[in-house]
């Protein structure tokens, strides 16, 4: 499928460690293509309802998959359907949502753009003059055109995640007789598997999401922290949301109060993951959570801690 190279306006140099990569070329020049530090791999992209999953993505510095529609047989500049943020490092299976679902076979144009000013959240302006540019290596346009895949069918037996179990699990330790009166350990619980179910439900949203954090948080993954609003909505559109189902199966769970209205919480997390084409995989993490009292019905997360006991791998997931 041909398609004319989408043009910008000049980006602003200064505001990112590689204006190299978005300097724009004269558009006679422009070609759409993959670069040697940056890349988007279509061969095996597979779609989910309105999301996209890409398999993998390689981006020298934090920046945006985004996709732009097509109209009357040629690319709308001005435009764009979807966005995902992109840690810089190569990623996996990085899951891009669309406006609306689309048409089996529907054009599109995914392309890469650099968070120029590093705050997390994509930045189009008019879409001539873009905010967080498009990325270039030379002349080439780090972009190409691709038409959407049929959805994936799953099979509904072999996706149960276990958001359900954890929702019923936090209405449980809410209902106790001391989940007032003694709370921080049984309080500590319900904050768990209320986060859990909102890692684990389809319907992910920061709006819910973000209430159970304190003003000021951190989490610490092994891939990079998360402390803004921004960053965490997009690791929820993104990593988290790259797998069909997932289940989080808790053990050694061990609360220590450190100060009134201060705890801590370690456990270890038996992750399971189906992905969008039915691969089954699994890890093992410890997890370092310190809970605030922030005067609500839930403490508030302050800052997470998160260490690999077991990589993410193949593995065979049964399910009744």
């Amino acid at each position: 499928m041909a398609a004319e190279p989408i043009t910008t306006g000049a980006a602003d140099d200064t505001a990112t460690p590689h204006p190299q990569h978005t300097q724009t070329p004269s558009p006679s020049d422009v070609s759409l293509g993959n670069g040697e530090e940056n890349r988007i791999q279509l061969n095996g992209i597979t779609r989910n309802g309105p999301s996209l999953i890409v398999p993998e993505i390689m981006a020298e510095a934090d920046s945006f998959l985004v996709l732009h529609p097509f109209a009357d047989g040629a690319p709308v500049q001005t435009d764009y359907v979807g966005a995902t943020f992109v840690p810089a490092g190569t990623q996996t299976n990085v899951a891009i949502r669309l406006d609306n679902t689309p048409d089996d076979g529907a054009p599109f144009i995914i392309m890469l753009h650099r968070d120029v000013n590093r705050d997390g959240a994509f930045q189009f302006g008019d879409g001539v003059t873009v905010a967080d540019a498009p990325v270039f290596e030379g002349s080439t346009l780090i972009a190409m055109p691709m038409q959407v895949p049929s959805s994936t069918p799953v099979t509904p037996a072999l996706i149960r995640s276990s958001a359900a179990e954890h929702l019923s699990k936090y209405e449980s330790f809410r209902e106790r007789a001391d989940y007032r009166d003694a709370p921080a350990a049984s309080r500590a619980r319900a904050l768990i598997h209320r986060w859990l179910v909102e890692v684990e439900a389809p319907t992910r949203s920061i709006e819910t999401a973000r209430p159970l954090f304190a003003p000021e948080f951190v989490m610490n993954f092994p891939s990079g922290p998360i402390d803004t609003s921004n960053a965490l909505q997009a690791w929820l559109e993104g990593p988290a949301a790259a797998f069909a189902a997932t289940r989080h199966v808790l053990s050694t769970v061990q609360h220590q109060e450190i100060e009134p209205g201060r705890s801590t919480v370690e456990m270890v997390m038996n992750w399971d993951g189906l992905s969008h084409t039915g691969d089954r995989m699994h890890a093992k993490t410890q997890h370092r959570w310190t809970i605030v009292d922030g005067g609500g019905d839930l403490p508030l997360i302050e800052q997470v801690d998160v260490e690999i006991l077991e990589p993410f791998a193949p593995a065979s997931w049964n399910q009744p």
